[in-house]
Protein backbone atom coordinates (compact mmCIF):
# COMPACT_ATOMS: atom_id res chain seq x y z
CA UNK A 1 0.00 0.00 0.00
CA UNK A 2 1.72 3.22 -1.17
CA UNK A 3 2.63 5.81 1.47
CA UNK A 4 4.10 9.33 1.51
CA UNK A 5 7.21 8.29 3.45
CA UNK A 6 9.33 5.17 3.88
CA UNK A 7 8.64 5.08 7.62
CA UNK A 8 4.89 5.26 7.00
CA UNK A 9 5.14 2.38 4.49
CA UNK A 10 7.13 0.40 7.07
CA UNK A 11 4.55 1.06 9.80
CA UNK A 12 1.66 0.05 7.54
CA UNK A 13 3.31 -3.18 6.43
CA UNK A 14 4.22 -4.26 9.96
CA UNK A 15 0.79 -3.24 11.27
CA UNK A 16 -1.04 -5.46 8.75
CA UNK A 17 1.41 -8.33 9.27
CA UNK A 18 1.15 -8.18 13.07
CA UNK A 19 -2.62 -7.78 12.96
CA UNK A 20 -2.95 -10.89 10.79
CA UNK A 21 -0.73 -12.93 13.12
CA UNK A 22 -2.68 -11.64 16.15
CA UNK A 23 -5.59 -13.76 14.94
CA UNK A 24 -3.75 -16.86 16.23
CA UNK A 25 -1.13 -15.62 18.72
CA UNK A 26 -0.35 -12.69 20.98
CA UNK A 27 3.40 -13.39 20.89
CA UNK A 28 5.76 -10.50 20.29
CA UNK A 29 7.05 -10.25 16.72
CA UNK A 30 10.66 -9.07 16.61
CA UNK A 31 11.57 -6.45 14.01
CA UNK A 32 14.97 -5.40 12.73
CA UNK A 33 16.07 -2.85 10.14
CA UNK A 34 19.27 -2.27 8.21
CA UNK A 35 19.09 0.56 5.66
CA UNK A 36 15.99 -0.16 3.56
CA UNK A 37 15.98 -3.90 4.37
CA UNK A 38 13.66 -5.18 7.10
CA UNK A 39 12.98 -8.46 8.88
CA UNK A 40 10.10 -9.64 11.05
CA UNK A 41 10.63 -12.82 13.05
CA UNK A 42 9.24 -15.07 15.78
CA UNK A 43 12.21 -16.34 17.76
CA UNK A 44 11.85 -18.75 19.44
CA UNK A 45 8.85 -20.40 17.75
CA UNK A 46 5.52 -19.61 19.40
CA UNK A 47 3.00 -22.12 20.69
CA UNK A 48 -0.38 -22.20 18.99
CA UNK A 49 -3.58 -23.37 20.63
CA UNK A 50 -5.52 -26.10 18.86
CA UNK A 51 -9.06 -27.40 19.21
CA UNK A 52 -7.67 -30.90 19.74
CA UNK A 53 -4.40 -32.76 19.51
CA UNK A 54 -0.84 -31.91 20.41
CA UNK A 55 0.13 -28.25 20.26
CA UNK A 56 1.76 -26.80 17.19
CA UNK A 57 4.54 -24.23 17.15
CA UNK A 58 4.98 -21.46 14.61
CA UNK A 59 8.19 -19.89 13.33
CA UNK A 60 7.87 -16.93 10.96
CA UNK A 61 10.51 -14.94 9.14
CA UNK A 62 9.41 -12.22 6.73
CA UNK A 63 11.91 -10.04 4.90
CA UNK A 64 11.05 -6.95 2.93
CA UNK A 65 12.50 -3.74 1.62
CA UNK A 66 11.18 -0.22 1.36
CA UNK A 67 11.15 1.13 -2.18
CA UNK A 68 10.11 4.35 -3.83
CA UNK A 69 7.54 3.96 -6.59
CA UNK A 70 7.45 5.88 -9.88
CA UNK A 71 4.92 8.32 -8.44
CA UNK A 72 7.35 9.13 -5.58
CA UNK A 73 5.36 7.15 -3.03
CA UNK A 74 6.91 4.45 -0.83
CA UNK A 75 5.90 0.84 -0.36
CA UNK A 76 7.12 -2.34 1.27
CA UNK A 77 8.12 -5.17 -1.09
CA UNK A 78 8.41 -8.67 0.31
CA UNK A 79 11.84 -10.11 -0.48
CA UNK A 80 11.41 -13.49 1.19
CA UNK A 81 9.58 -15.54 3.79
CA UNK A 82 9.76 -18.73 5.82
CA UNK A 83 6.58 -19.98 7.50
CA UNK A 84 7.33 -23.09 9.57
CA UNK A 85 5.11 -25.43 11.60
CA UNK A 86 6.73 -27.53 14.30
CA UNK A 87 5.71 -30.14 16.91
CA UNK A 88 7.38 -31.24 20.13
CA UNK A 89 9.53 -34.28 19.50
CA UNK A 90 10.22 -34.72 23.21
CA UNK A 91 10.06 -32.52 26.31
CA UNK A 92 12.69 -30.06 25.05
CA UNK A 93 13.09 -30.35 21.27
CA UNK A 94 10.90 -29.08 18.48
CA UNK A 95 10.74 -30.79 15.10
CA UNK A 96 9.60 -29.21 11.84
CA UNK A 97 6.73 -30.94 10.03
CA UNK A 98 6.45 -28.59 7.06
CA UNK A 99 7.55 -25.14 5.96
CA UNK A 100 6.81 -22.73 3.14
CA UNK A 101 9.83 -20.82 1.80
CA UNK A 102 10.56 -18.11 -0.71
CA UNK A 103 14.07 -16.62 -0.57
CA UNK A 104 15.19 -15.65 -4.08
CA UNK A 105 17.88 -13.23 -2.88
CA UNK A 106 19.72 -15.76 -0.74
CA UNK A 107 19.39 -18.74 -3.11
CA UNK A 108 19.58 -17.43 -6.69
CA UNK A 109 19.41 -20.95 -8.16
CA UNK A 110 16.14 -21.59 -6.28
CA UNK A 111 14.08 -18.49 -6.95
CA UNK A 112 10.57 -19.93 -6.78
CA UNK A 113 8.32 -20.28 -3.72
CA UNK A 114 8.31 -23.83 -2.39
CA UNK A 115 7.19 -26.20 0.33
CA UNK A 116 9.33 -28.55 2.42
CA UNK A 117 7.60 -31.60 3.87
CA UNK A 118 9.53 -33.43 6.54
CA UNK A 119 9.20 -37.17 6.13
CA UNK A 120 10.46 -40.31 4.50
CA UNK A 121 9.44 -42.51 1.61
CA UNK A 122 10.79 -45.93 0.68
CA UNK A 123 13.30 -44.00 -1.47
CA UNK A 124 14.52 -41.91 1.45
CA UNK A 125 14.16 -38.52 3.09
CA UNK A 126 12.02 -35.96 1.24
CA UNK A 127 12.88 -32.97 3.46
CA UNK A 128 15.31 -31.57 0.86
CA UNK A 129 12.71 -31.67 -1.94
CA UNK A 130 11.48 -28.22 -2.99
CA UNK A 131 7.81 -28.68 -3.93
CA UNK A 132 6.94 -25.62 -6.07
CA UNK A 133 4.08 -23.41 -4.85
CA UNK A 134 2.63 -20.02 -5.63
CA UNK A 135 3.59 -17.02 -3.49
CA UNK A 136 1.88 -17.40 -0.14
CA UNK A 137 0.51 -14.50 1.86
CA UNK A 138 0.68 -14.82 5.64
CA UNK A 139 -3.12 -14.53 5.70
CA UNK A 140 -3.47 -17.67 3.54
CA UNK A 141 -1.00 -19.52 5.74
CA UNK A 142 -2.98 -18.56 8.86
CA UNK A 143 -6.22 -19.73 7.20
CA UNK A 144 -4.52 -23.07 6.45
CA UNK A 145 -3.56 -23.45 10.12
CA UNK A 146 -7.09 -22.67 11.29
CA UNK A 147 -8.93 -24.74 8.69
CA UNK A 148 -6.69 -27.80 8.32
CA UNK A 149 -4.78 -28.01 11.62
CA UNK A 150 -7.47 -26.91 14.06
CA UNK A 151 -5.55 -23.88 15.32
CA UNK A 152 -7.91 -21.81 17.46
CA UNK A 153 -8.30 -18.15 16.56
CA UNK A 154 -7.89 -15.85 19.55
CA UNK A 155 -11.10 -14.00 18.68
CA UNK A 156 -14.48 -15.03 17.31
CA UNK A 157 -14.17 -16.72 13.93
CA UNK A 158 -16.09 -14.00 12.05
CA UNK A 159 -13.80 -11.30 13.47
CA UNK A 160 -10.70 -13.33 12.56
CA UNK A 161 -12.05 -13.86 9.06
CA UNK A 162 -12.68 -10.11 8.63
CA UNK A 163 -9.11 -9.23 9.66
CA UNK A 164 -7.54 -11.81 7.36
CA UNK A 165 -9.79 -10.82 4.43
CA UNK A 166 -9.16 -7.09 4.91
CA UNK A 167 -5.39 -7.52 5.16
CA UNK A 168 -5.14 -9.92 2.21
CA UNK A 169 -7.19 -7.47 0.12
CA UNK A 170 -4.84 -4.60 1.05
CA UNK A 171 -1.85 -6.74 0.09
CA UNK A 172 -3.34 -7.76 -3.25
CA UNK A 173 -4.22 -4.18 -4.17
CA UNK A 174 -0.57 -3.18 -4.04
CA UNK A 175 1.14 -6.47 -4.96
CA UNK A 176 3.67 -6.18 -7.76
CA UNK A 177 3.94 -9.95 -8.27
CA UNK A 178 0.46 -10.88 -9.49
CA UNK A 179 1.51 -11.36 -13.11
CA UNK A 180 4.94 -12.89 -12.77
CA UNK A 181 6.54 -15.30 -15.19
CA UNK A 182 7.16 -18.90 -14.09
CA UNK A 183 10.68 -19.38 -12.78
CA UNK A 184 11.05 -23.11 -13.44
Amino acid sequence: MPSRTASEADRQFTYFFRESLSVITNAFLLANAEASHRILIYEPPVRLQRKAGDPLFLAVTQTYSLVQTQDRQFKANTTGYMYEVLVKRNSTELETIFEFHWHPQTTPRLRWPHLHVIGNTHDGDIARVHFPTARLAIEDFIRLLIRDFGVKPRLPYEDAKKILTKNKKALMESASWLHWEPLI
